[in-house]
């Protein structure tokens, strides 16, 4: 009987989930690093430093989705304490949060890109920059991990942190910056 070679596969699979996030993340770097900036372009009609206060807000709805979804996952996978049954509403429910996450950060993303592009001139920008770039990478590889049954079952916690992570950097350097009086700790 021939024997199959899982390790292999196993890995070309991880490969793919890679490779896709990382050309979705090469691919927004690129394109706002050589695109021009329009600084007047508008997020539901705010310009300018306008729109500040409107992205931290939904920034923020962003960051207090996330940690609803971590909680959630939490619970779906046994470990929160005290919660030892998952009723039937907690995937779905962290579905529809996960797919509301996802919606409400495109306009942010959407503004940033075009307003701004990806500018690495000092440490604040270069690492929200950065990281707004590796969001939608590993937003990519989630859903990638998600959809597959045949990777390691680390690979999805492991996918989620990294989600979680990168909204908490998000918006450690924008919607902190904004309500800190544009000045963020270990960064400014």
């Amino acid at each position: 009987m021939a024997r199959t070679d899982t390790t292999g596969a196993t890995v070309r699979r991880l490969a793919v989930v890679v490779a896709a996030a990382g050309v979705v993340g090469c691919a927004l770097f690129l394109y706002g690093l050589w695109h021009t900036p329009n600084y007047a372009q508008s997020l539901f009609g705010r310009t300018g430093s306008d729109s500040f206060a409107l992205k931290s807000q939904l920034a923020t709805a962003v960051l207090v989705l996330a940690g609803v979804q971590v909680l959630l996952a939490l619970w779906m996978y046994r470990r929160l304490p005290g919660r030892p049954a998952v009723p039937r509403p907690v995937p779905v429910t962290h579905r529809v949060v996960g797919a509301a996450l996802f919606v409400l950060s495109l306009p942010i993303a959407v503004h940033c890109i075009l307003a701004y592009g990806v500018r690495l001139g000092d440490p604040r920008t270069a690492v929200h920059s950065v990281a707004g770039c590796v969001f939608y990478g590993a937003f990519t590889a989630k859903v990638l991990v998600v959809r597959s049954r045949r990777l390691p079952s680390w690979t999805l916690p492991v996918a989620g942190a990294l989600l979680a992570i990168t909204i908490v950097v998000l918006w450690y350097t924008s919607a902190l910056w904004y309500y800190n009086g544009f000045r963020v700790p270990l960064l400014s």
